[in-house]
């Protein structure tokens, strides 16, 4: 009799133990991914140029969601406008049923916020999911100053390095160029081509 109370009592102990510690959580998960998640990043594979995110908002072959992840005042000068302004912090808890089919694509004013963006949502299993590559201040480079050769910052610090004279967030020209906007920088393309597809609304505004 002693000798099964104390493996009832082993058994509760371990059970009591699985129920605090619970499900692995976001941070377990990343730490768990990290040096995968890391060799991704450093060979550039989810970085979407943005000749190709153009190319994506115009062509609607797929649903396409643009999660902006920069902060208000900076969303205000200026935003893409098939943009999504988001957090982090929501991006640990907000549904994700809202993302099915759809080609993900997170923003920063350079690239490390989104990169952060980009590991929480692979970890919860939303994929393909991308970053911009050199962030807005690449894509304002490209569209707003006409430089289609430029290239991502090598050292960006996430701030927005454009003097906007107004904050007019997604009705500036370059929130939305016209299709040829592009029309001779060379890139690698990273999103695979899908069938026509009408896609109700478009972007995430």
């Amino acid at each position: 009799m002693t000798f099964e109370r104390a493996g009832a009592a082993a058994l509760l102990a371990l059970a009591l133990a699985v129920a605090v510690r619970g499900q692995p959580t976001l941070e377990d998960r990343l730490a768990r991914r990290a040096a995968e998640l890391d060799a991704r990043l450093a060979a550039r594979e989810p970085h979407l140029d943005p000749g190709e995110l153009l190319e994506l908002v115009h062509a609607r072959r797929a649903p396409l969601r643009v999660l902006d992840l920069r902060d208000e005042p900076d969303w205000n000068r200026f935003h893409l406008r098939d943009a999504r302004r988001t957090t982090l912090a929501a991006l640990e808890r907000e549904p994700l049923a809202l993302l099915p089919g759809a080609v993900v694509v997170v923003a920063s004013n350079d690239e490390a916020r989104a990169e952060a963006a980009w590991r929480r949502l692979v970890v919860r299993g939303v994929e393909p999911a991308y970053v911009l590559a050199g962030g807005v201040n690449l894509w304002l480079e490209v569209f707003a100053r006409g430089r289609v050769d430029a290239a991502p910052a090598p050292d960006g610090d996430d701030r927005l390095r454009h003097a906007l004279s107004e904050a007019l967030g997604g009705r500036w020209p370059a929130a939305r160029p016209p299709a040829d906007a592009a029309a001779g920088r060379v890139f690698e393309r990273k999103v695979r081509a899908t069938g026509p597809r009408k896609v109700e609304g478009g972007g995430c505004g």
